[in-house]
């Protein structure tokens, strides 16, 4: 990644934007602009970005998905994603649960192609019994590897309540403008429970 502590960066607006060959531009609070083919590009020390997506299970149970990330010239983040399973099962009725985490995440390598994090964090579930509550550890990357592709992976283990809990998200997607279309899968263990699925979304970048 060329990246080292020193390393001084700001964010694009979103990916490629301004024809630039990545996301992440070198310069900071000393340098806040670049040069790129006689061109200057203004970084932001902040970038956001939000994301939608969803997928079947199986035929009786859905998934939903949101996520946030808002990502830091300081290399720290705060990141969240929250499923909502619902399940129409024979006897009637709908039964619904929520699967999260809020993390604090460290960008440990950042260069103008990819940005790689770890951190920590709380795992929730919420469904009519309750609450339950647990620790979570979260690993991942973004990659940009030629305009307009972008891709996502992220790891999370952890437990909610006596519960071991394993999801893996994977995804490629395309830029249009600031708007990302993509498609991939998440697979989402609770104990022995699989809740894997393909899923399609859209994530807007600011």
């Amino acid at each position: 990644m060329g990246d080292s502590s020193r390393h001084r960066f700001a964010y694009l607006s979103h990916p490629y934007a301004n024809n630039h060959p990545g996301f992440i531009v070198s310069a900071g609070r000393d340098r806040p602009q670049m040069q790129l083919g006689g061109r200057s590009v203004l970084g932001q020390g902040m970038s956001v970005r939000a994301s939608v997506d969803g997928g079947m299970v199986d035929s009786n149970l859905g998934r939903m998905g949101v996520s946030g990330v808002i990502s830091g010239r300081h290399r720290f983040e705060v990141e969240t994603r929250w499923d909502l399973f619902t399940e129409a099962p024979a006897e009637g009725g709908i039964d619904r649960i929520w699967l999260g985490d809020v993390n604090l995440t460290y960008q440990h390598a950042v260069g103008r192609h990819g940005q790689f994090r770890a951190g920590v964090g709380i795992r929730s579930l919420v469904d009519a019994e309750g609450n339950r509550h647990g620790f979570n550890f979260t690993y991942g990357f973004d990659l940009y590897p030629v305009d307009p592709i972008v891709i996502h992976a992220a790891f999370d283990a952890g437990n909610v309540g006596t519960a071991g809990f394993v999801q893996l998200h994977a995804s490629v997607g395309v830029m249009m403008g600031p708007m990302e279309l993509y498609a991939g899968y998440d697979q989402t263990w609770v104990d022995d429970i699989d809740l894997g699925s393909p899923v399609v979304g859209l994530r807007l970048w600011r």
